[in-house]
């Protein structure tokens, strides 16, 4: 999907795409479509996984 950026001992980021899904309006619980958008992704690398323990 997107372009990888990795942090040598912290992680990587990475840029994903979320589908398209139905929601409901909390206020007026009127249903709604929220639409697909790319999000960033960070998955922690070794050396902070180690720290956080």
């Amino acid at each position: 999907m997107g372009r990888k950026v990795t942090l040598v001992g912290f992680g990587a980021f990475q840029v994903m795409e979320r589908k398209a899904k139905r929601g409901v309006n909390p206020q007026t619980r009127e249903a709604i479509q929220i639409p697909a958008k790319k999000v960033p992704k960070f998955a922690p690398g070794k050396g902070l996984r180690k720290k956080v323990e």
